[in-house]
């Protein structure tokens, strides 16, 4: 996809306003022409407008594409409830007319379960939108299939797997969608943190920033975002908070402008500025980050960060010596919900504090039990690098 979104809306402008299908798809031309400027805000208007004209025309085919196209900018922008209201109506339609549906439709729903933590429906959805998007020789699509399925087999622990999903990226097609590639450097580092192996998570990060910086544009805008809050924890992990409060910094003058996804990355902004706040001995500033935590967890329905602003809180309290046993309680909180959702890396680092601050051997099995599924899951050579 070239992705020359000026010129297309100068196309677009010389059209002459119509009726019927004919201006229905103009419509959906001006609204993809905001959304691949990563502007999701800018598509819902005129995508609408075409929606409405299929309604009065009766035309089923048109309606599911339009419901197809609505579940992006609706998920992108965080309004969960009616981008699932587009999927199921894309859904149903094109079971209907006895047609599959578009891939892009299901991978959309994989997305939205991920985001919720129910991962294994979300690879199970994953599955099936391969399949769709091998049939329909969609791309795009593939490369988009095998990031979430990387996001999700990490978030289960499962990082062979996920590693593995990020190694078939090289295979799909002939390499055009550089923006989604560009992601494929950080998610390979955000796994090899979990690990335990910073260093290498490092080198991973850097690429990533070199990769979006090179491109440019709002297109990268979101994993250039990412990739420094990345960035940001590695340098917190290895001793160095200057260049960690730097790229927390730069993060921050990034998301201004931003807007796709933005829900996803100001969530791990508000954490990330919870762990430097930490690494100041700024307790106050550290809770204030995780009640901003908890706060966007509970607003679009991400219990990852629900543990993670109880870990944040748990490590702030810890600081305290007359706050211990409320530190006890949160880190435990953690553990609990990690466990339930199977958050593995989260479940294991949480075991970990609580055995630190309390000297229980339960907590310590625990951990242990956690970190040997972490590590039993890669394969022999990263293996031995774990230690």
């Amino acid at each position: 996809m070239l992705a020359r979104i000026e010129e297309a809306r100068e196309v677009l402008d010389q059209l002459q306003r119509g009726t019927g299908r004919d201006e229905a798809e103009r419509l959906l031309v001006e609204a993809d022409c905001g959304w691949a400027a990563w502007k999701p805000s800018r598509a819902l208007r005129p995508a609408t407008a075409a929606l409405a004209i299929a309604r009065e025309l009766g035309d089923d085919e048109f309606e599911g594409r339009v419901h197809a196209f609505l579940a992006n900018p609706y998920g992108s922008l965080g309004e969960f409830d009616r981008a699932t209201e587009h999927i199921d109506a894309a859904l149903e339609i094109a079971d209907r007319l006895g047609h599959p549906p578009p891939a892009v439709v299901v991978y959309r729903l994989s997305l939205l379960q991920h985001q919720n933590g129910r991962e294994h429906e979300a690879l199970a959805s994953l599955d099936w939108c391969r399949e769709l998007a091998l049939a329909q020789h969609d791309e795009r699509t593939l490369v988009f299939e095998r990031v979430v399925r990387a996001w999700a087999l990490g978030a289960l622990g499962r990082y062979g797997g996920a590693l593995a999903a990020l190694d078939d990226i090289r295979n799909i097609g002939r390499g055009e969608e550089a923006v989604v590639r560009g992601r494929v450097p950080n998610t390979r580092a955000s796994l090899l943190f979990d690990l335990g192996l910073v260093e290498m998570a490092l080198d991973a990060d850097e690429e990533s920033l070199e990769i979006t910086r090179d491109h440019g544009g709002a297109a990268v805008a979101e994993p250039q975002i990412h990739t420094l809050l990345n960035l940001a924890t590695d340098h917190i992990h290895l001793a160095d908070p200057d260049r960690a409060a730097s790229c927390l910094a730069e993060a921050e003058e990034l998301s201004v402008d931003a807007e796709y996804a933005r829900f996803r990355y100001l969530n791990r902004l508000h954490w990330v500025r919870g762990l430097l706040n930490l690494e100041g001995d700024d307790v106050d500033g550290a809770l204030e980050s995780a009640t901003a935590v908890a706060d966007m967890a509970g607003r679009y329905r991400a219990p990852k960060y629900e543990v993670r602003a109880r870990l944040l809180r748990g490590m702030a309290l810890s600081r305290r010596p007359r706050e211990v046993s409320a530190a006890l309680a949160e880190l435990r909180g953690a553990a609990r919900g990690a466990e339930r959702h199977e958050f593995v890396a989260l479940a294991e680092r949480a075991h970990r504090l609580a055995a630190e601050l309390a000297g229980s051997a339960h907590h310590t099995r625990r951990a242990d039990h956690w970190r040997g599924r972490m590590t039993s899951s890669v394969a022999a050579p990263l293996r031995r690098r774990l230690g």
